[in-house]
């Protein structure tokens, strides 16, 4: 039984990743949709605040 590369659970110091709870072991899978989510969340908010029109960001 042979396991895709990204199903390897890989080891973040949880200073890295989340100061607030202990060391995480998660897939590389997981960590993937969790940055996407991330960046996709920080890119709305970067053009909410470049075009205030578009976002409440700005009264």
């Amino acid at each position: 039984m042979s396991h895709s590369p990204e199903d390897k659970n890989i080891r973040i110091p949880s200073v890295v990743a989340f100061p607030q709870i202990p060391d995480v072991e998660i897939t590389a899978k997981e960590l993937a949709i969790k940055l996407i989510k991330s960046a996709r969340a920080l890119g709305q908010a970067v053009q909410a605040f470049l075009d205030p029109s578009k976002g409440d960001y700005h009264s």
